[in-house]
């Protein structure tokens, strides 16, 4: 399967082609389709085994993928006595986990005709350190997110690192890379930017552009909520803390 994958057409069509129930979670498999802001959704597909387990991540822009994906979980001695010997996609290992991924950069062009501001990753062609790079890749993706109705839903790690890292770029004064996160493919990473700027706007005097402004007005009105962590657990039930950025601004 994953050597297919390199050979396909960045769209949902060409990738049923290897994962028939990408959309429908047909078999041992599960689906989980979770809409993002500005027109994207995020298809995270498992295709569970007994030796190892298959997932396939794509960012969709009206079926035109814009990331994907593919990965392996297995062990370690799986990989080396029979998994190496029949792969041949380039891959990348941590753990007992190996992975191909790809921008399809044809397809983000066409996306930020409709929507310019959209950065999966920050410029190449602009310097920026490392800790930089890390903050914006972390708190873009939408790895951490679900959604139910119309709440969305992180773990509490990214809450964690959201505030740890907002507080270093407020610290250092880098408000163009939080600027950036309010076009974010996370929703919840657009909150915790819009809820970082707020805080310089009262306290430093800072004074966003128009096209800033407006954005932040957009995110606002979206009421600045969601859930996150699990706090109780038992049978067919869980709880989380609820979040609302307007009355709790981690940065004021």
């Amino acid at each position: 399967m994953l050597n297919k994958v390199p050979g396909l057409l960045p769209t949902i069509d060409s990738y049923r082609e290897i994962f028939p129930s990408l959309l429908s979670a047909n078999g041992n498999v599960s689906t989980e389709r979770i809409p993002l802001p500005d027109q994207l959704e995020y298809i995270r597909h498992q295709v569970y085994g007994g030796y190892g387990s298959i997932y396939a991540n794509v960012l969709v822009f009206h079926d035109n993928i814009i990331y994907s994906e593919v990965s392996i979980v297995a062990n370690n001695d799986l990989f080396r006595d029979y998994y190496l010997k029949e792969i041949t996609v380039p891959l990348q290992c941590s753990g007992d986990t190996m992975w191909w991924d790809r921008i399809y950069d044809d397809n983000v062009s066409l996306y930020r005709n409709v929507h310019p501001d959209f950065l999966w990753e920050l410029e190449n062609n602009k310097r920026y350190e490392p800790r930089e790079l890390t903050i914006f890749y972390n708190m873009n993706t939408p790895q951490y997110l679900s959604k139910e109705g119309t709440i969305y839903h992180v773990d509490g790690d990214y809450i964690y690192f959201a505030e740890l890292n907002l507080k270093y770029l407020l610290e250092e004064k880098k408000y163009n890379i939080i600027e950036k996160l309010l076009f974010s493919v996370n929703p919840v990473g657009r909150m915790y930017a819009c809820a970082a700027l707020d805080s310089v706007v009262l306290h430093k005097g800072y004074k966003p552009d128009s096209k800033i402004q407006t954005q932040m007005a957009i995110i606002r009105e979206g009421g600045m909520r969601f859930d996150s962590g699990i706090i109780s657990c038992w049978v067919n039930k869980f709880e989380y803390d609820h979040f609302d950025l307007v009355k709790n601004n981690p940065f004021m």
